[in-house]
């Protein structure tokens, strides 16, 4: 099932990718040769940051490079009502804003998600515990989505689901594509300073985190 996927599988997966972007360097003690070569621990924590966007973009290319194959060979139409209502449901002009949407809120979606992984890798201390909250959060939004929690759309992973935006006929009247872009974004900029505070926090000569 598609919400399968879009809570738990490519959260999961992004989430491994991330992880330990800055844990590694604590780890490896690279982190005793970076921070005094770095201006400061902001710009270390940006260069990251710039590290999950590209992940974020790589991911998505190889996502929609997938979808393309898949419906080379299973022979699925680029635009038909058989194969997704949004087409029909989304108010845009054409074919081609409804995939620029969807590409764009996913984007958005994964380096939100990376920021979350990136905060848990670095308060729990533990690279395994940090996914299994991940995989968990990711149950937890299936079974709402399932007996219809009201609160489902204030939980971090449904942000980037298209399909349960109000938009494409969602019955969540206040779940909108713009309440999705500010809630991500301005939780981006909340994460990326609840990290910068925990690597303040931190001295050259303390390896462990």
């Amino acid at each position: 099932m598609i919400q399968l996927i879009m809570f738990i599988a490519y959260p999961s997966i992004f989430s491994f990718l991330v992880l330990n972007i800055i844990r590694g360097d604590f780890e490896d003690n690279y982190i005793q040769l970076i921070f005094p070569r770095t201006t400061s621990r902001f710009i270390y924590l940006l260069n990251k940051f710039i590290i999950i966007i590209f992940v974020a973009v790589y991911f998505t290319m190889t996502v929609i490079l997938s979808k393309f194959v898949i419906s080379f060979i299973l022979k699925i139409p680029f635009e038909n009502k058989c194969y997704n209502y949004i087409f029909h449901t989304m108010k845009y002009n054409n074919v081609y804003e409804v995939y620029f949407c969807n590409i764009l809120l996913f984007f958005t979606g994964l380096v939100f998600i990376g920021m979350i992984a990136l905060f848990l890798s670095l308060y729990i201390k533990n690279i395994g515990f940090s996914i299994g909250i991940i995989i968990f959060g990711g149950f937890v939004h299936n079974a709402m989505f399932i007996f219809g929690g009201k609160i489902i759309y204030l939980l971090p992973f449904t942000q980037y689901i298209l399909i349960l935006h109000k938009e494409c006929g969602s019955v969540l009247d206040k779940f909108s594509l713009q309440f999705s872009y500010a809630y991500m974004l301005i939780s981006i900029v909340i994460i990326f300073f609840m990290v910068l505070r925990i690597l303040n926090k931190k001295e050259i000569g303390e390896f462990s985190i």
